[in-house]
Parts: C-alpha cells; sequence; structure tokens
C-alpha cells in the first residue's frame, strides 16, 4: 500500500470517529448522577442503644473532658430507653458511676418511678443495682415502697432476686422492714423460698445481711427443715449459710437435728448424697458442742461413705486417711 492511500485510510477513520463522538449525548445535557445515600434520619435513643460501636463512643466521650458535659446530657434525658437496652444499659451504669452529686439526682428522679420496669429487665435490673449502690439508703425506700406487697414475686423473680439483695446491702431493717416481713414472717412461705432457684439467694442474704433479731427468727423457722433442705440442690446452700453464721448454739442446734436423724433422714444418708456431702462437710468443719458426736458417727459410716464418690470427695478426703486410721 503507497504512502497516500495509508493517509487517506487513516482520515476515513478519523472522519467517522469524529462522527460517532458527535452522536453522543454532551455531558452537560445528562441528568446527575444519583448517588444512593440513604437519608440522615435522627435514631431512637432504643436503637443507638442496641448499637454496640456507638455506645462504645458513648463510653469513650465520657471519659473525654471536652466532651463529657455533652454526652452525659444525652444520656441524662435518655436514661430509660438506654436502660433497657443490651449496650445502652452499660452507658447509664457509667454514666451513673461518674456523675456529680446533682447529676445521680437527676438519674435517681427519672428512673427510680420505673423501678419495676428496670428490675423485670435483662440489661435495667444492672442500672436499677447501680443506683442502689451510690443514692443514700433514705433515697431507695422509693424502691422498696413500690415493691410493697410484691416481695415473695420479686424475691422468685431472676433479676427481682438480685435488687433485693442489693436493697439488703445498702438499706437499714428500719427501711424495708416491711418488705422482710412479707418474705420471712410465714414458715411456709420461708421455706418455700429456701428451694427457689433464684429466691433461696434472698435467704441466704439475710443470714448474711440480716439484724441478729431478724436472723434469729429466721433460723427458729428453718431450723425444722434442715434434713429435707440438705439435700436439695438450692436450699442446701441455705443451711450452708445457717451454719456459716450462726453462733456455736445454733450451729449445735443444726447438728442435734442431724444426730437425730434416721433412715433416709441419717446424717449417714445424707453424706452420702450430692448436695448433702456438702452439708456434712461444713458440720464437721465447725467447733460447735457436737463436733465429737458428729465425727464419731462419720468415722463409722466409713465403708458406707466410701461407696459414695460425694463424701468420698467432700468428706472422706476433707478428714484424711489418718482420721479413719485412729
Amino acid at each position: 500500500m503507497s504512502w497516500l492511500s495509508s493517509g487517506k485510510l487513516h482520515e476515513e477513520l478519523l472522519r467517522k470517529l469524529a462522527l460517532h463522538l458527535a452522536a453522543q449525548p454532551h455531558p452537560l445535557d445528562q441528568p446527575p448522577v444519583q448517588l444512593e445515600i440513604e437519608p440522615a434520619l435522627e435514631r431512637s435513643s432504643e436503637q443507638i442503644g442496641e448499637d454496640k460501636a456507638h455506645c462504645e463512643r458513648l463510653l469513650e466521650d465520657m471519659d473525654a473532658p471536652e466532651r463529657r458535659s455533652e454526652a452525659m446530657s444525652w444520656v441524662l434525658s435518655s436514661g430509660k430507653s438506654l436502660s433497657l437496652t443490651q449496650f445502652g444499659s452499660r452507658v447509664v451504669q457509667k454514666a451513673i458511676g461518674n456523675a456529680s452529686p446533682q447529676e445521680r439526682e437527676t438519674f435517681a428522679e427519672a428512673l427510680l418511678p420505673h423501678a419495676m420496669d428496670l428490675y423485670m429487665s435483662p440489661h435495667g435490673n444492672h442500672v436499677l443495682a447501680k443506683l442502689i449502690e451510690v443514692l443514700p439508703s433514705t433515697r431507695l425506700v422509693c424502691i422498696a415502697q413500690r415493691m410493697r406487697g410484691q416481695a415473695t414475686s420479686v424475691a422468685r423473680h431472676q433479676f427481682g432476686s438480685r435488687i433485693l439483695e442489693r436493697l439488703m446491702e445498702h438499706c437499714t431493717e428500719e427501711q424495708i422492714g416491711f418488705l422482710l416481713d412479707e418474705l420471712f414472717d410465714d414458715e411456709q412461705n420461708l421455706e418455700a423460698l429456701a428451694r427457689h432457684p433464684f429466691a433461696n439467694f434472698v435467704v441466704q442474704h439475710i443470714f448474711e445481711h440480716g439484724m441478729a433479731s431478724r436472723k434469729s427468727h429466721c433460723f427458729r423457722m428453718l431450723l425444722p427443715h434442715v434434713l429435707q433442705h440438705a439435700t436439695h440442690k438450692t436450699a442446701s446452700n441455705v443451711v450452708q449459710r445457717m451454719l456459716e453464721h450462726a453462733d456455736v448454739t445454733g450451729q449445735a442446734l443444726i447438728a442435734d437435728a442431724f444426730l437425730a436423724g434416721e433412715g433416709e433422714s441419717s446424717l449417714e444418708t445424707i453424706a452420702a448424697t450430692r448436695y448433702g456431702s456438702f452439708v456434712v462437710h461444713s458440720l464437721v468443719d465447725k467447733l460447735h458442742p457436737r463436733i465429737d458426736a458428729v465425727k464419731a458417727r462419720v468415722k463409722a459410716a466409713h465403708p458406707q461413705l466410701q461407696e459414695s464418690k460425694f463424701s468420698q470427695k467432700n468428706i472422706l478426703d476433707f478428714l484424711g486417711e489418718a482420721f479413719f486410721a485412729d
């Protein structure tokens, strides 16, 4: 092909390209590209409370002096809604812990009227417990007042039982005694609470934190049930707590009950059970007036106790081979 022919071919290609470009719409004639950006809608405090990343930023803001005031103000205004959410509950708890006395009072005014809703929430109960820890006990009486007439139901609730425990730790008998009367003034009710999977912790708490007169009253009502309770999954913990916090006279009374037991309620039979072995372990670990009689019964039952993996681990190994060799 000659140079001329080649040139004409080149010109023809350029001409076709120019025609093609001319047929295209001008950029200015095209509508603007629509970016797919979701409108910025305002999020509710409940939505934010379920947003882990957002709540973590709020926690950081409360530690930053330049952002603390704004973050705290927002949490104060959204306290109840946040308290009932998974991650928002942590934010409110931290805000309460870091709050000034005036800010804590603001939280109290906003949240305490909703104490019943908070204690039933898997997240809100932690916020209510935090308030109980930091507020003056006189400020907490309103919580007990809202529970008046419902103490047994609250004690049987998975989260309500925790709130009652915190109240018992931080309030006086004069302040919440009317609630304790509902729980502990009826033997049948108290015995049932000792066997309940949640309420038993409330009963244990009375032996740890109750006034001497209240503990003595509960001790007398539960003493007739110690053999039955000793082999129960939850009530056995109550018997151990009774032994732990009783004086030597009370420990001797419990020991007398075990020494008098017969058949399925005998000390030896109870010692060979899963939960009873822990109770008998506690019984032989106390220096009460009946300790020699208890140890003599345990020593005599050595062959029987060897057959149970529970008594072997919790009693025989605890006492040691030398004890049975004498």
